[in-house]
């Protein structure tokens, strides 16, 4: 319906201007707003389904803080206590 190619990358874009007023493309295209929101919703359910819900689990928490941090000897040091 789109016109998507299997395979290919699909570049998503919202242009908000400064009044407020703004303009959806996809693949460079212009495109309604309702269409947009159509294709970025279809897209996050089948790559990003239920991800979400990793951030409220304690350890995935400290996993990522554990990870940010990038103090892999401190980590190591700790883990072994």
């Amino acid at each position: 319906e789109n016109q998507l190619e299997d395979g290919h990358e699909c570049l998503l874009r919202r242009v908000i201007s400064s009044d407020g007023r703004s303009r959806g493309f996809i693949n460079g295209t212009a495109v309604p707003l309702s269409q947009l929101r159509e294709l970025g919703q279809l897209l996050i359910q089948i790559h990003g389904q239920h991800a979400h819900q990793l951030l409220t689990k304690p350890e995935h928490q400290k996993f990522l803080l554990d990870g940010y941090a990038n103090e892999t000897s401190l980590l190591q040091e700790m883990t072994a206590r």
